[in-house]
C-alpha cells in the first residue's frame, strides 16, 4: 500500500541514507496539493513516528474536489482511482480523521501542524476552516497565508518557512 510506503518504509529509508536521528522529535513530514492531504493523514495515523507536518495548499476534504474544485482537474474518474468507486466519503476528510485521532490517541499526542497557503489558492477557505477545527480539538495547529497562488513560487517560501519553525529558527 502506499500509505504503508509513506508512513513507515520512507521514513526509515531517509534516516538510514542521510543518518538522522530516528526519533519521533527528530521526524517531520510535509506535502503541498493532495500530498498535503497525505501528509496530513499520515501525521494524524502515525502521531508516534512524526513531530510536525507542514501542508502547503493542501487539500482537506475530498469529496468536494469534483464538485467545488473541477478546476482543479479533479473528477470522478481520478478520485475513485485514489479512493475506490464512489470516490471519497466524508470519513476522508482530515477533520474526520483528526476526530478519531484525537479519540484514540489523545489531543496532546498528536504532531504540529502547520498549513500554509496562498491568498489567492481556492483551498484557502477549506484550509483555513481546518486550521481552526484542529485547534478547537486541541491540537497544536497553525495557519499561514500570504500573497501567493497554487505553485511552485508559493511553495518553495512556504516549506521553508515549515521547517524553520519545526527547527526553532523563526
Amino acid at each position: 500500500r502506499y500509505f504503508d510506503w509513506i508512513a513507515y518504509e520512507l521514513p526509515s529509508i531517509v534516516h538510514e541514507w542521510f543518518r538522522l536521528p530516528q526519533d519521533r522529535e527528530h521526524t517531520f513530514i510535509a506535502g503541498e496539493s493532495m500530498g498535503g492531504y497525505g501528509a496530513l493523514r499520515v501525521a494524524l495515523e502515525r502521531p508516534d513516528a512524526f513531530a510536525g507536518c507542514a501542508a502547503l495548499s493542501s487539500v482537506t476534504d475530498p469529496a468536494v474536489l469534483g464538485t467545488d474544485f473541477s478546476g482543479l482537474m479533479w473528477g470522478t474518474r481520478e478520485l475513485e482511482a485514489i479512493f475506490g468507486e464512489g470516490g471519497p466519503s466524508e470519513s476522508d476528510s482530515i477533520i474526520f480523521q483528526a476526530k478519531n485521532a484525537v479519540g484514540m490517541w489523545g489531543a496532546e499526542a498528536m504532531p504540529r501542524i502547520i498549513q500554509i497557503v496562498g491568498d489567492d489558492d481556492p483551498l484557502r477557505a477549506s484550509v483555513r476552516t481546518l486550521a481552526s477545527e484542529l485547534g478547537d480539538l486541541g491540537l497544536d495547529s497553525s495557519f499561514e497565508s500570504w500573497p501567493g497562488r497554487r505553485d511552485f513560487i508559493f511553495w518553495n517560501v512556504a516549506i521553508e518557512r515549515a521547517i524553520r519553525s519545526f527547527c526553532g529558527l523563526s
